[in-house]
């Protein structure tokens, strides 16, 4: 079965000032077509490099801060991540442990 992963942003933190946003919480869900899964968290985001332009708060899209959010996660954490969700699917088609009585 294929996994499909989506992510999503929960809610920024940003400065008042400048509309730069410094942190975003975000979610990763997984459905496999049978379950779905979701992980949550937060990361800080760097300050725009020098000569990067400013995209105004009121432009930002879900998909372009999701794109910070990986980006600043990495693709090695974003993998695990994933993994992650992965295994947890796995085991609730192949339970691994059980609980209950035998009567």
């Amino acid at each position: 079965m294929t996994t499909t992963y989506t992510w999503s942003i929960e809610s920024m933190d940003r400065h008042t000032d400048s509309g730069v946003v410094h942190t975003a919480r975000w979610s990763l869900y997984a459905d496999d077509g049978d379950y779905g899964l979701a992980t949550h968290g937060s990361i800080a985001l760097g300050a725009p490099a020098e000569g990067d332009p400013i995209v105004d708060y009121s432009n930002l899209t879900e998909e372009l801060v999701c794109s910070w959010v990986c980006d600043a996660l990495g693709v090695a954490e974003c993998d695990t991540i994933k993994a992650g969700l992965q295994e947890q699917l796995d085991e609730l088609h192949n339970p691994t442990s059980l609980s209950g009585k035998p009567w």
